[in-house]
Parts: C-alpha cells; sequence; structure tokens
C-alpha cells in the first residue's frame, strides 16, 4: 500500500549532511585477476575433475578471472553488492575492523570486464557499540547505465536515526561527495544487495527494512540521483520482513520479502512505482530468496531439496508462466541475474559454487538439466571460503559474481557468456 506521508517520512529522511562520513581515500586495487576454469564444468555437463575446460558453446559461463577483493588490513568484507554501468561492474561492501568491531568503511571499487581491478575508495563511517546496529550495502546503475547510486546502512550512533549514505556515481563507478538520510523515527535500517533498482534516467528504487518505536517494516522509496523524490510506500501490508530485494526492467517490477512467519512475499508491479497497485503472491515458506526482472516478466528463485527451482510471472498472472530445477546441492543462499533474454544463476553451499543458464527466458524457456559451472575449494586461484554472502550482476557478455564468508577478505570472479 501507499502512505500520502511525503512530508513526514522524506523531511524526515532528508539529505541533510553532504561530504559526512570522515576522510575519504583512495588506493589501488588488491587481489589477482588470475584464474582460468580450474575446477570448472564442461557447460551443460555437470561437474568434471579439477582442471576441466569448457567447450566453445554460447554463453558457457567459462572463467575469465578471479581475485581477492582489495582489503585494508586485516579488515572484514561484510553487506557485499555489484551492479553493471555501461561498460563495467562496481562493487560496494563494508570493511569492517575485527579487533573492535565498530570501525568500518565503506568501499568501492569498480571492476572492468577485463579483470584488472580499478583504485577502491574508501569512505570512514561513525561506527558505534549497541544493539540497534544497521546493516546493507548496495549499488545500481540507471536505466542508460551511465549514473549510479550505492547505499550504505548507517547506525544510530549520533541520536539524529539511523539511516542510509548515498554515493551518487559516474559511469566509471567514480563516487561523487556522500549524502546522508536519517530519521529519528528509524532506530535500525537494514537493507540487501537488491536494495536499489532503475527506474528512468539517474533516478532509483530503493526498498529497505526499519525498526521503529511503532512496529518494524519494509519500505519503498524514490530517487533522484542522490535526493529523495516522492511518498514512501509500506510493502507487503506493513507485514514485518526479515529481508526485501527490488528488481526492474523497463516495463515490470518484481520485490519479494522474507516475512517473520518465514513466507516469501512477491510483488509485482510497473516500473514507476507510482504507477498502481501491485500484484501480490505467495511462495510458500522457504529460508531465502531471489528475484530479477527480465522483459515483461519476473524471475523467482528458491532453494530446493534438488537444486533452485525458478519461476517466470507474465503482468497481473498469479500464475507462473513457467517453472523448472537447475539441479545440484543444497543450497544455502543464491542469486539472479537477467542478460539479455537469459537468467543466470549462481547457487552456494559452505565451499562450493555453482552457476546455472537459463536460455530463453522471455519467451519460452529452454530445458536445462545440469549446472552449467560448479566450483569446490576454490575459483581459479581464488579460495572460496564458507560462503555466507554471494552476488551476482550481468552485462554485455560477462557474468560477475562476488562472495565473501564470515572472517574473509572476499573476493571476486568474471565469467563469459558469449554468443
Amino acid at each position: 500500500m501507499r502512505l500520502k506521508i511525503g512530508l513526514l517520512q522524506i523531511a524526515a529522511l532528508a539529505l541533510v549532511v553532504a561530504g559526512c562520513g570522515g576522510k575519504t581515500e583512495r588506493s589501488s586495487g588488491g587481489g589477482g585477476t588470475g584464474g582460468t576454469s580450474s575446477g570448472g564444468a564442461g557447460a551443460d555437463s555437470g561437474p568434471t575433475d579439477s582442471g576441466g575446460t569448457a567447450p566453445t558453446v554460447a554463453c558457457n559461463l567459462s572463467l575469465i578471472a578471479s581475485g581477492a577483493l582489495p582489503q585494508k588490513g586485516q579488515r572484514q568484507v561484510d553487506s557485499l553488492a555489484i551492479a553493471a554501468s555501461a561498460d563495467s561492474f562496481s562493487i560496494a561492501y563494508f570493511e569492517k575492523n575485527p579487533m573492535d568491531g565498530v570501525s568500518q568503511d565503506t568501499a568501492l571499487v569498480n571492476l572492468p570486464d577485463n579483470g584488472q581491478l580499478g583504485s577502491v575508495v574508501r569512505n570512514e563511517m561513525p561506527g558505534c557499540v549497541g544493539p540497534a546496529v544497521s546493516r546493507g550495502s548496495a549499488v545500481t546503475f540507471d536505466t542508460t547505465g551511465s549514473a549510479g547510486l550505492a547505499a550504505f546502512a548507517v547506525t544510530n550512533c549520533s541520536g539524529s536515526g539511523a539511516g542510509a549514505m548515498f554515493f551518487a556515481l559516474s559511469a566509471d563507478g567514480s563516487p561523487k561527495s556522500p549524502k546522508t538520510a536519517s530519521a529519528n523515527a528509524f532506530s535500525r535500517m537494514e537493507f540487501g544487495s537488491h536494495a536499489l533498482a532503475p527506474i528512468g534516467v539517474d533516478r532509483f528504487a530503493f526498498a529497505y527494512r526499519v525498526a521503529t518505536n511503532a512496529a518494524p517494516n519494509a519500505q519503498l522509496a524514490t530517487l533522484t540521483g542522490d535526493q529523495f523524490d516522492g511518498d514512501v510506500s509500506v510493502l507487503f501490508g506493513a507485514l514485518d520482513a526479515h529481508d526485501v530485494a527490488i528488481s526492474t526492467s523497463v516495463s515490470v517490477r518484481g520485490l519479494i520479502g522474507h516475512l517473520t512467519s518465514g513466507m516469501e512475499l512477491l510483488q509485482i508491479g510497473a516500473s514507476d512505482t507510482d504507477a498502481g497497485a501491485d500484484i501480490q503472491k505467495q511462495l510458500g515458506i522457504q529460508p531465502w530468496g531471489a528475484v530479477a526482472a527480465i522483459g515483461s516478466r519476473v524471475a523467482v528463485m528458491l532453494p530446493s531439496a534438488i537444486g533452485l527451482q525458478y519461476q517466470l510471472f507474465v503482468g497481473s498472472s498469479k500464475s507462473a508462466f513457467a517453472m523448472g530445477t537447475f539441479k545440484g546441492a543444497i543450497y544455502s543462499l543464491g542469486d539472479l541475474a537477467a542478460l539479455g533474454d537469459r537468467l543466470i544463476a549462481v547457487g552456494a553451499n559452505g565451499k562450493s559454487l555453482a552457476l546455472y543458464r537459463l536460455n530463453n527466458a522471455t519467451g519460452t524457456p529452454a530445458t536445462i538439466v545440469t549446472s552449467v559451472q560448479k566450483f569446490s575449494g576454490k575459483i581459479g586461484t581464488e579460495p572460496l571460503p564458507d560462503i555466507e554472502q554471494v552476488a551476482i550482476a550481468a552485462a554485455r557478455s560477462t557474468v560477475a559474481v562476488v562472495f565473501a564468508g564470515k572472517g574473509s577478505p572476499g573476493g571476486w570472479a568474471l565469467f563469459s557468456c558469449k554468443g
């Protein structure tokens, strides 16, 4: 539902601090560009022995390069996100100091399709000890791919309330001065790697979860650049949601929420968030879910006992147009991205990661039986941690995956999807 509380909420979330957050620094990127398809599997053929080589078929997701994320000292990666611009990828994450559990920097780094990391831009963030710690980072680019926005959750350390720090991004991922929005009514803000999505030229939708004195709930706002520009919607009928993610195409928007009941709830509407009521669909009790808009359809992915189940919805239909399963392990987390008329999925479990491809997702989807690529222990020369975070983005003929585990510096990998 949409609440006409623009002055109340937007004033509370006014961008009140420009250039805040302490010192910003830029340093050269770390991590290797190494790795070929060591440990990969043959395209559409299931797993092979380490060192297997993928045949040259269309979009075989063969490994281009992999490496570690730039790391400041022994700081650990948290709240990892990635998005595609017109010509590269931007990675956003927090670096937390394990020594005190409080000190933290935001980090933004550009990843071109050739795997040569750019310099990392860090910004010091205020940190404090307390039970209501905000958490989350997200990044996206507009419908032209030339302007972007990154968001990092801000903890209520100063008494002005929780909120988010926003960085407007240029086409190459370079950030402008940060701006912070906070609300006294917010004791905590949380959002995931897909909290931001494009809805126009330099215009974005922002889906997040807040805790207030009244009740916690998921909300949807819109921004032009790094400025809020309209009313705020309360999502999922004000039911409490642990997580929320948004994905958009030119014609459709999908929102998925993981409710406290364990239910995965999907909302589908027009890409323009002011275009009217959404269609709501219950997806059942699941530990997690992922969403991706592709053409006029919304794809969702849920874990199953035999892999990853996908469903494709069209417009206002409450029944899935198509569904199937990417067969594999029981995955503890995963993510989904659209690339042309294909869906690319990633699933992770322990120190293993698998990539899947669904062809013709905008038409009649082709049948896929097994994974395209599987990795265990490492991707190329980059070790895989016990993965607790994974995110995917795709553009041009390249798929990018970022991952991190508890206490790990985090890593990245690029895959080819030509043809």
